[in-house]
């Protein structure tokens, strides 16, 4: 074999090696502060596609771990056949809350195969435990109880009245004892299309979400999933006693869909702090008030035959003018909290 076919081999050998490998960096820093953090543990994992072998197999996902250097920079290198990938930071001790990740979707390889660019690089911001509490975390819905029946339904309005404190609907919808929230819903039949010899109704539902009483509300905030601790400290103004937020079926005249497309204005980045039962002295001081925080929004869905839905997750600090919403994610002061599956502090 001469020397011209041996290269070509050993070229063909190391491009098959190569093959549908993609590398990434992490760059570590504090949120508050800026700096890099040494000794912290990234994960990151690499996505596969196995064809006809998903029917009775999931798909293999590679795994990298490394801790990040003196300078907070670490690197991974795995295979995945449809370039996609993504690292991300776990909760770190008593120090930090667990790191945004960062996902990677890459569309072309070189020739040996190796997914391009080879060098990118996701900045993962940790942000600071400091002073974490026991907290009252519950996730409210009406799908666990018979929707002909909730909220006085009467085919057009239905009305939610919820005690945060106790955690229930006020009667006859449970055992709640004061008003914090109340959820307004009503439903407007927008039009009637047959298509394809079809019926399809189009509506919308106006769901009107107030906190009653003098200095009480929400302030909205944006944050995802993956950005540590949401929200640590609630507002100590500009709360808004009232939103509006709609759902329904609208014709979607733009598109193919000729049968009409469901819409929500609910946002799942969207978050709140909120203060309820505020009580305030002659002078007009604040002298009593609680304060929480609903993360992932007011998620608002509903259909024409059972009404609105409203489900939201709210963490409470029981403690009368304490502003602390930074949970400790181990002592939940609710004993029936309701499905509680994915949950940040």
């Amino acid at each position: 074999m001469n020397k011209s076919m041996i290269t070509i081999c050993f070229a063909m050998c190391g491009a098959i090696a190569l093959a549908d490998t993609a590398r990434i960096g992490a760059y570590v820093i504090d949120a508050v502060t800026q700096k890099p953090v040494p000794g912290i543990k990234v994960s990151a994992s690499f996505s596969n596609d196995n064809g006809w072998k998903a029917w009775t197999e999931s798909a293999p996902i590679y795994h990298d771990e490394q801790l990040t250097d003196a300078n907070g920079f670490c690197e991974f290198k795995g295979k995945t056949n449809i370039g996609k990938c993504g690292c991300g930071v776990d909760k770190q001790g008593t120090k930090y809350y667990a790191g945004a990740g960062r996902g990677f979707q890459f569309s072309s390889k070189d020739l040996f195969g190796t997914w391009q660019p080879d060098n990118l690089v996701a900045t993962i911001r940790l942000t600071r435990v400091e002073h974490p509490i026991p907290l009252w975390v519950k996730r409210v819905g009406c799908l666990d109880r018979i929707r002909s029946e909730a909220g006085h339904w009467n085919g057009t309005n239905m009305v939610f009245r919820y005690d945060l404190i106790k955690g229930d609907y006020l009667p006859p919808d449970g055992k709640g004892e004061m008003t914090d929230v109340v959820v307004e819903s009503m439903i407007t039949h927008l039009a009637v299309t047959n298509v394809y010899r079809q019926t399809k109704f189009f509506y919308d539902i106006t769901n009107v979400i107030s906190f009653p009483g003098e200095g009480n509300g929400v302030v909205p905030i944006f944050a995802t999933f993956g950005d540590g601790i949401r929200l640590r400290v609630a507002h100590t103004n500009d709360y808004e006693q009232t939103i509006v937020m709609k759902c329904g079926m609208r014709k979607d005249v733009d598109g193919p869909n000729v049968f009409g497309k469901y819409y929500s204005e609910s946002n799942p980045e969207r978050c709140y702090c909120f203060r309820i039962r505020s009580r305030h002295d002659a002078n007009g001081n604040l002298v009593k008030a609680y304060y929480g925080k609903i993360y992932g929004d007011f998620m608002i869905s509903g259909t024409l035959e059972n009404g609105s839905n409203v489900e939201f997750l709210y963490y409470l600090n029981p403690t009368s003018l304490d502003r602390n919403l930074e949970w400790d994610m181990k002592n939940n002061l609710c004993p029936n909290p309701g499905k509680l599956s994915i949950l940040s502090p």
